[in-house]
């Protein structure tokens, strides 16, 4: 049992029907997340070799990047929680971008709003307001605080990579290798959605507390851009993961209901909320109603 989720990894309730699989539980589908706890646990000095050997072992030649690419890509929840100040595990999925909303007592998609305003949990990170409020003031930050255009430049640079090194994989020779290329794909999505999201969160905070029709559109543009990532995502998990139930949705409302215990996750379910950021950038206004 791990984890505050209580996950079980035994029965391999998320990958769809009819696929062709070469394993039988959830742990041998998921073998580097135990193989990096076990061997670096035992000893944290353990090197990289290791974990690239067993990718070789397992894919030859094609699983040469697999390490790199998961190395890249998995930096994006990292980023997210660095960022998005949370408390217990269960408020805060990054893997669905989604958060504890206290206001209402559900755990919903991080709109750009939230991102926005909401405080760092990392104290070398910046939010986007602070750092809005603080350029348009002409003030600077100390060389070791990670702004937003610092995490863009990180998320694009790092995802990039990570889809380069497995865009020529040929995963047709293993029946594992295509959900191994598949998270390495979904991993970097995110993580450009993310970049254009915190994009398009600056450019609407200018907005609004500057004016100037073309951070509007900026915003507007980016957060587009955004969706449009989100599709990617929608469009490579789809074919082969369920979708999901989700302790992080147990206590919706506040409350443990009967109705809570059949909510289901899926990237494509919470598609119409990412795209409701597209619509509070056009309906934007700046702060005392002018434009």
């Amino acid at each position: 049992m791990i984890g505050s989720e209580t996950y079980i990894p035994a029965k391999d309730y998320f990958t769809k029907p009819g696929i062709a699989r070469n394993w039988q539980y959830a742990f041998e589908r998921q073998w580097l997340f135990y193989k990096l706890w076990g061997r670096l646990l035992y000893n944290p000095k353990t090197p990289e070799a290791i974990f690239q050997a067993e990718f070789i072992k397992r894919y030859g030649k094609e699983g040469q990047n697999m390490l790199k690419a998961f190395s890249l890509a998995g930096k994006t929840p990292i980023r997210l929680g660095s960022l998005f100040d949370f408390t217990m595990d269960l408020t805060l999925y990054e893997e669905g971008f989604m958060a504890l909303d206290d206001k209402v007592k559900r755990v919903e998609y991080i709109s750009v709003d939230r991102l926005i305003h909401q405080p760092v949990t990392d104290p070398d990170y910046v939010s986007v307001a602070d750092y809005v409020k603080a350029t348009g003031e002409g003030k600077s930050f100390a060389s070791n605080k990670i702004t937003p255009p610092v995490i863009i430049d990180m998320l694009e640079r790092d995802c990039n990579e990570a889809l380069g090194l497995v865009k020529n994989i040929n995963p047709s020779g293993n029946a594992a290798l295509p959900f191994e290329v598949a998270d390495v794909k979904t991993w970097a999505n995110m993580g450009l959605h993310f970049a254009e999201k915190l994009k398009g969160a600056i450019a609407l905070e200018t907005y609004r507390t500057k004016g100037g029709e073309e951070n509007k559109q900026n915003a507007i543009r980016h957060l587009e851009n955004a969706l449009k990532y989100w599709d990617e995502v929608i469009s490579i998990t789809t074919p082969i993961y369920n979708e999901m139930p989700l302790v992080h949705y147990s206590e919706q409302n506040g409350v443990r209901s009967e109705a809570n215990k059949h909510l289901t996750f899926h990237w494509k379910k919470i598609r119409p909320d990412v795209a409701k950021d597209i619509d509070i950038a056009k309906n934007a206004t700046m702060a005392g109603g002018n434009q």
